[in-house]
């Protein structure tokens, strides 16, 4: 089963037979709620400790050209 917001993802899946959930891309409301409520919760990882989780290259990875 797929689960997703976007829907052309959702329309190729369907294509293809296979079950899809088409879900709304959660707001900055939702997260700020997640958030306040791992924080009351004492659920806090120190700066240290946090590991980026990144959905694209960096423009300096994109864009430098090295001396090859």
């Amino acid at each position: 089963m797929i689960i997703t917001s976007d829907v052309s993802l959702a329309e190729l899946a369907v294509s293809s037979h296979s079950a899809v959930v088409l879900v709304t891309p959660p707001g900055s409301e939702v997260i700020a709620r997640i958030g306040a409520s791992k924080l009351l919760a004492g659920e806090t990882v120190s700066v240290e400790a946090l590991d980026a989780n990144y959905l694209r290259r960096s423009d300096a990875e994109i864009f430098f050209k090295g001396s090859r």
